[in-house]
Parts: C-alpha cells; sequence; structure tokens
C-alpha cells in the first residue's frame, strides 16, 4: 500500500506550487529604489498606496504586520464565502477555482484581518468531506468529478476509492 502524504513544507512539490502563486499587496509607505517591482511604474520609488504583485513565498517571508505592504485577499475566498452561505458547497467547483484552494487559504489566513478566510476553508472543507466520501463509494456511477476537486480532494476522493476497492475483496 502506498504512504505517501502530503504536509506542507519546503520539500513538497505541492507547496512549492502554491507559493510560487502571486498575490496583490498595498504598498504601505514610500519604498525607496524599490519601483521595479511595479511593472508599470516609471519611478525609481514605488509610492505608497500603488498594488504590486509578488510572489507567495515572498510575502510568507515578511512580518504579518510589516510596515510596507498590506496582502490584499483574493476575491476567490469572497465569492467562496458567498456560495457556501447560501448554496450547497458541493456544487462549488474548487479545481477551477484554484488549484490548491485549501493550502492557498491556509497561507493567506495570517494576513486576513477580517479573520474570514480561516472561516472559507473550514467551513468549505467540512461541508465537501461527506461528498468526497460519497462519490468515493459510487465510483462506477458518476466517475471522478476532476473539475470539481481541489488537489487535497482529488488525493482524498483517490484514496477513498482505494479503500473501498479493498474492503470490496473482504
Amino acid at each position: 500500500m502506498n504512504n505517501h502524504s502530503y504536509y506542507p513544507n519546503y520539500y513538497a512539490v505541492e507547496d512549492v506550487f502554491v507559493t510560487q502563486e502571486k498575490v496583490e499587496c498595498k504598498v504601505n509607505t514610500k519604498l525607496l529604489k524599490m519601483g521595479f517591482l511595479d511593472a508599470g511604474s516609471e519611478s525609481e520609488d514605488l509610492q505608497e498606496g500603488r498594488t504590486v504583485t509578488l510572489p507567495l513565498w515572498y510575502i510568507k517571508e515578511l512580518k504579518i504586520n510589516n510596515p510596507y505592504f498590506s496582502v490584499c485577499i483574493p476575491d476567490i475566498y469572497k465569492n467562496v464565502h458567498k456560495a457556501v452561505c447560501e448554496a450547497e458547497s458541493t456544487h462549488i467547483e474548487l479545481g477551477k477555482l484554484h488549484t490548491y484552494f485549501y493550502e492557498y487559504g491556509r497561507y493567506l489566513t495570517p494576513y486576513d484581518r477580517n479573520h474570514i478566510v480561516g472561516k472559507i476553508v473550514f467551513e468549505t472543507m467540512r461541508h465537501r468531506v461527506r461528498h468526497l466520501l460519497d462519490i468515493s463509494k459510487n465510483i462506477i456511477e458518476h466517475g471522478k468529478p476532476e473539475h470539481r476537486l481541489d488537489n487535497i480532494e482529488s488525493k482524498l476522493y483517490e484514496e477513498g476509492v482505494k479503500t473501498n476497492n479493498l474492503v470490496r475483496f473482504f
């Protein structure tokens, strides 16, 4: 049996993919000689109030309450929050929204001043786990709904199918 598991760390390929994602950040103070961070800027300095896109690996190395940048939470978490509150969360196509929805949200949670991203990630997973269990048992009827699952859900689905196949043989 395959004992491979994913735990976010420096050496996990999935973690590298997640931390390569770009995050919009608002510049809080004038940064001298940092104008190169903004591709549209003609100035040598990065002006206060500008929005720059930085990789997540850079952002996570800064202090959470750093004086230079404020992280802007991506719209996908705002849209998912609305969908989870208004509709069935199993109808949300997380794979299309973001391949690494849960991991990306986990990294953004410390920078969310409204504390909504952590709740969204938790509630979305809580609602979808039961659905993952059901579809992994009924693989013959439906097939794999790849476009609806993110990376972690796909792995849970595959493990559920393997487990159900092993149980059938006993």
